[in-house]
């Protein structure tokens, strides 16, 4: 009886410390919920550029079966002329069948990978290492202001560190059963879709977590064959995209599905171009730019980071570097295959940011694992000063309170009115409506055009041979004229009927009496008096 009694006493320690385990758990994630749709509609207000962009390719694709460029079921957008990765595109026509395009539904995907990115860390870490250094992880992203700003807005390169944690996640399951490879190898492959840097980062990566899995006899054989040979299969429309546009070869059609060839030079060649000149120079350069990015925490987008708050509250950093230390001492003690495949993820990141110029988005790979990093060194403290982790826990959560009440405060919005192009859309739709006639809309503000398209919606089949660039060879195409639609105040004709759309700070015409005005945010219609 007593023996039982005992029995059942310890089994109710744990399930009270799984209750509590898990009450934290949901704690957690339903902050980190709250701080990534409180306010969602409204902030950021209005929609970036390259939003409008990938939006107006992506219903052009559903509705139309080509992007806004006249390319078929392009496997790359060509967007302005550089390229624009196009799966997060694909990944919203669903959405945009049912619900239409605006603004909130291209930023729809993001905000659901933000949120289930939350339980994937969580996950990854509890199976990398324990689970209370997984919790510790998933409150550290879940706080991060550079995650609630990533989730917030629909910048598809943004999608990639969801695609690779998941893909990640896929590669630690196959020691316990190798058909999580062949999964994991589809991901990675996808994630040539979602960001130029997965094409250096994602081979890197592999090469060595496969080569830590034969080494230590987790993988066999024909798993390995199976998923690298689908892993191949799925990267060679990029490597042919790539191959095109490297040797300037045309645009290759394989039945509806086109590898288009840019009008300008590529980003991964733009990218690349100071290897032409002093390599080490170029690399010193490179390696001056991440640290100061990694030890600073901003790279000046109000988009990527928000002042002071930084990636992850500014004064971090030094704390990820001991988290690595800790890491790399671990392995060499204690050698282990998840810990391995991890480190191989940090040096993958730091090696190209190296190798290329980097900021907050570029680079966006590297932030999960820097915050794991420094929740491990926290971890390593709070077992060697008992009060070390509850004080930075607290100290954590005011300065997530902080960041939230600036982030939706005056501040924060001003700024984010002008680089999201507030009340831009609204404009153009009025005067849309209200004239049947010529529409000069302000070059205030990038690419102009791209809004236009977000408003009319057109048949790309109707606009393409009479659009006018001002600078086509340009690696990014300025439009000067598109339909009825002219672009900056300097190239439009003065006519009695023309409606103006201009920035609220920019000077009109001299239209004298003849002319209304209506204010939309930032921007002012100008319109002929009837």
């Amino acid at each position: 009886m007593l023996h039982f009694l005992q029995q059942f006493d310890e089994l109710y320690k744990n399930l009270r410390t799984k209750w509590k385990h898990w009450f934290l758990f949901l704690f957690i994630l339903s902050l980190g919920i709250f701080a990534r749709t409180w306010e969602y509609r409204s902030l950021p207000p209005g929609i970036f550029t390259d939003e409008a962009s990938i939006g107006v390719d992506s219903y052009s694709v559903y509705k139309y079966g080509m992007d806004r460029n006249g390319v078929t079921y392009p496997t790359e957008f060509i967007a302005f002329g550089p390229e624009q990765n196009a799966l997060y595109g694909y990944m919203l026509i669903p959405l945009l069948a049912i619900f239409g395009l605006k603004p909130i539904i291209v930023r729809l995907p993001m905000l659901i990978y933000g949120i289930l990115t939350l339980p994937l860390v969580y996950f990854v870490v509890k199976d990398n290492f324990d689970e209370n250094l997984g919790l510790l992880s998933m409150f550290f992203l879940s706080i991060s202001p550079w995650h609630i700003l990533l989730s917030r807005w629909g910048l598809d390169q943004n999608f990639f560190p969801f695609m690779f944690l998941l893909a990640y996640a896929c590669l630690l399951a196959t020691s316990r059963n190798n058909k999580w490879f062949i999964l994991a190898c589809v991901l990675f492959a996808l994630c040539f879709y979602i960001y130029g840097p997965s094409y250096f980062i994602v081979p890197v990566f592999l090469t060595c977590s496969i080569w830590i899995l034969i080494k230590n006899k987790l993988i066999y054989r024909q798993y390995l064959i199976i998923g690298l040979s689908i892993f191949c299969l799925l990267a060679i429309p990029i490597l042919v995209f790539l191959t095109i546009n490297a040797f300037k070869f045309n645009a290759i059609h394989i039945g509806p599905v086109t590898i288009p060839r840019m009008p300008g030079q590529p980003h991964f060649l733009s990218a690349s171009g100071g290897f032409q000149t002093n390599l080490f120079q170029t690399l010193l350069n490179n390696l001056w730019i991440l640290l100061t990015l990694l030890f600073k925490q901003t790279d000046g987008l109000i988009y990527n980071a928000f002042e002071p708050y930084g990636y992850f509250y500014k004064i971090t950093f030094p704390f990820a570097l001991f988290g690595i230390i800790l890491l790399f001492k671990k392995q060499t003690l204690k050698p282990s295959v998840k810990n391995s495949t991890f480190l191989c993820w940090v040096i993958s990141c730091l090696v190209f940011g190296v190798l290329q110029p980097v900021n907050i988005n570029r680079i966006n790979i590297i932030f999960i694992p820097l915050l794991i990093c420094i929740a491990t060194a926290f971890i390593w403290l709070g077992d060697k000063i008992k009060p070390i982790l509850p004080i930075a826990i607290c100290s954590f959560f005011i300065a997530f309170i902080a960041f939230t009440i600036d982030y939706h405060g005056e501040v924060y919005k001003e700024m984010a009115d002008n680089k999201f192009h507030l009340g831009l859309l609204s404009a153009i739709q009025y005067a849309s409506a209200i004239s049947h006639g010529p529409i000069c809309v302000t070059d205030k503000v990038d690419m102009p055009y791209i809004y236009v398209l977000f408003v009319e919606k057109p048949n790309p089949n109707s606009y393409l041979n009479s659009m006018v660039y001002i600078d086509s060879p340009s690696p990014f195409r300025q439009v000067r004229s598109l339909l009825r639609y002219t672009f900056g105040k300097q190239n439009c004709i003065n006519g009695t009927q023309t409606v103006y759309v201009l920035a609220s700070d920019e000077i009109p015409p001299h239209l004298g009496n003849r002319y209304n005005y209506q204010f939309f945010e930032n921007f002012v219609v100008y319109f002929p008096k009837s």
